[in-house]
């Protein structure tokens, strides 16, 4: 074809071995295309949108490949692993050399060794790859591209002739940092090609399956007239790896060096001289003389300033000095001492040890916990302050203007739980013993009335002159649920201190409450007939607020307002079997101390 002219159209049967091969080159451009597919299908489903943060990226790659027979696939391979080191070199070990020497931090230099020569021998102008190019463009044959690696190194001085060497027209050695490897030419070019021809790829773009559409083969444009050559497989390689080592640079990369223990596979073996081999060319002795001749922990002083000033009180806001003065109060602060557990570079601080580093956090976990404790106890303290006064609110409200009431009753303060039966197992087991744990509002002693009918009529009762054999001691309990009443007992079996249950009524049956017109303690506690237990007339000193909570507790649970009476004359009930009828009276009684009552039954 001429220029600017048509191109004319040819047609040529293949013979055997080349319809093979471009049947096995449409099968893995079919692979090819297929694996693309699936990666991306993959990200599609992990994708986060709209996302502009900090991202974490795996790079899982083959290692070294040394075989008996090794061809193009393993030059690639291992030209990745290269650059990879040379990446690793240059972000670790040379990096961190380098920063001592910016920050003047004392420092004897390591010797390790530089693949970048190496690299340039396989991937730069020229290179073994550029070179491989040229003879597939101009038709060489594998011999001919390894007398043309001769005649480029061989002979010649340089890092990068000291890499290669020529054994006989169809061998050459390339000495890489894991070992040298022996390539065989024969090959290389046929493999270099791109031999997926349009032809080819009209008949994939063809097909109506949907599923080969979706794999992108209506992307590829096919050229009309005059075609420009292909590019290689070799230079779209040395295309995709310089995109993946931008994109490395750009991060903060970590590795995980993976040694294998034996090339058997086998467990329990143990291949000492291949487990040094692969701990040689990964650079892992390099790697950690640097570590321990450096610092393992250096950071900016603003940073370290900024984080770490809580522990030391010297530095307030009122402290004037640079940062660097700053980093160094902290360090004498907690008892470190420059050129031993710390030094300070130009713009950085460096930390000796990791110890040092784990005291160091230590140290302000501790600061942020005592911290932490202080704020949490003033808030606890407000939030119960400000839960009790609005509860106080409540109750007044419940006996405001229908109860007298005593100065020191109310101006005192509530919390609920008086007896700390939070922390009591026993209690805590009986609030348990539906499954769940009931809340504990209210618990406080109680002076339980014994009524007993006929012989209780007409008897005196005086708050300030009580028999004991006239009540009760107990305990009263509110939960979210119930309400309570028992006492500790001796178990005669077991010598164990139990629990004597009085009664255990759901709130949904409790009826009402009342009290008296009077300044007193008594509260009377109505049950329905299925709570099985007569009502309770009750001496507690804390009424108000067991009263407070009980409504509050009942509206709550079931949104039913508890009816409240007061009244100086009730009628209870004091016998189930008997239905027997006790009227309860309270009266003024002038022999009593101002402020107290009497309860005539």
């Amino acid at each position: 074809t001429g220029m600017g002219r048509r191109a004319e159209k040819i047609r040529k049967k293949n013979n055997r071995s080349q319809a093979e091969f471009s049947r096995d080159t449409l099968a893995k451009a079919i692979y090819s295309k297929l694996f693309d597919w699936i990666v991306k299908k993959i990200n599609k489903s992990i994708e986060c949108t709209n996302f502009n943060g900090i991202q974490i990226g795996v790079l899982d790659i083959y290692g070294f490949e040394i075989f008996g027979h090794n061809s193009f696939e393993q030059l690639c391979i291992n030209f990745v692993n290269e650059r990879l080191q040379q990446i690793f070199i240059e972000l670790t070990l040379r990096a961190e050399q380098e920063e001592y020497e910016r920050e003047g931090i004392p420092w004897k230099q390591i010797k390790y060794y530089d693949n970048k020569p190496l690299c340039e021998l396989i991937g730069g102008k020229p290179g073994l790859l550029s070179l491989l190019d040229d003879a597939v463009n101009t038709g060489k044959t594998d011999v001919m591209w390894v007398g043309d690696i001769r005649n480029t190194y061989m002979g010649k001085r340089g890092p990068k002739a000291q890499a290669v060497h020529i054994t006989d027209n169809n061998t050459f050695v390339i000495r890489h940092f894991a070992g040298d490897v022996t390539y065989e030419a024969e090959g290389f070019g046929i493999k270099n090609k791109d031999t997926l021809f349009d032809d080819m790829v009209a008949v994939m773009q063809s097909s109506s399956e949907s599923f080969v559409a979706a794999q992108g083969w209506m992307d590829i444009k096919r050229q009309e007239g005059q075609k420009k050559r292909p590019p290689t497989v070799g230079k779209q390689f040395k295309s995709q790896v310089a995109k993946l080592m931008k994109a490395l640079k750009l991060c903060t990369p970590h590795y995980i060096r993976c040694i294998k223990p034996n090339a058997q596979k086998r467990p329990d073996t143990y291949d000492l001289k291949e487990v040094r081999r692969q701990v040689k060319y990964l650079g892992l002795l390099e790697n950690v003389k640097v570590r321990r001749a450096g610092y393992a922990f250096r950071e900016s002083f603003v940073r370290f300033v900024s984080r770490y000033r809580c522990l030391c009180p010297k530095l307030s806001k009122r402290f004037r000095g640079t940062e660097a003065q700053m980093c160094a109060e902290i360090c004498k602060h907690i008892g470190w001492t420059s050129g031993k557990e710390f030094l300070l570079g130009k713009t950085k601080i460096f930390i000796q040890l990791a110890a040092s580093l784990f005291l160091l956090e230590d140290l302000i976990e501790r600061r942020r916990n005592a911290a932490a404790i202080v704020i949490q106890k003033a808030y606890r303290r407000f939030k119960n302050r400000k839960k009790y006064l609005i509860l106080r609110y409540k109750c007044y409200e419940v006996v405001a203007n229908k109860k007298e009431r005593r100065q020191q009753s109310i101006k005192r303060e509530y919390r609920g739980d008086y007896l700390d039966f939070r922390y009591n197992q026993l209690v805590q087991g009986l609030l348990r013993q539906d499954g769940t744990k009931e809340e504990l509002l209210f618990a406080d002693r109680s002076q339980v009335a014994i009524l007993r009918g006929k012989k209780g009529l007409f008897r005196l009762l005086r708050s300030a002159f009580v028999k004991e054999d006239q009540f009760s001691q107990r305990f009263i309990v509110l939960t979210n649920a119930y309400l309570y009443s028992f006492e500790f007992a001796l178990d005669e079996t077991t010598r164990k201190t139990v629990i004597k249950l009085y009664f255990r009524v759901p709130l949904s049956q409790i009826t009402g409450v009342t009290l008296s017109t009077y300044a007193d303690n008594y509260a009377i506690v109505h049950f329905a007939p299925a709570a099985r237990t007569v009502d309770i007339v009750q001496a507690c000193r804390r009424k108000t607020e067991l009263v407070g909570l009980l409504v509050n507790a009942i509206q709550n649970k079931s949104n039913r307002s508890l009816p409240v009476n007061f009244t100086n004359k009730v009628e209870i009930n004091v016998s189930l079997k008997k239905q027997k009828m006790v009227e309860i009276s309270w009266i003024r009684d002038p022999t009593v101390a101002q402020g107290g009552q009497v309860l005539k039954l």
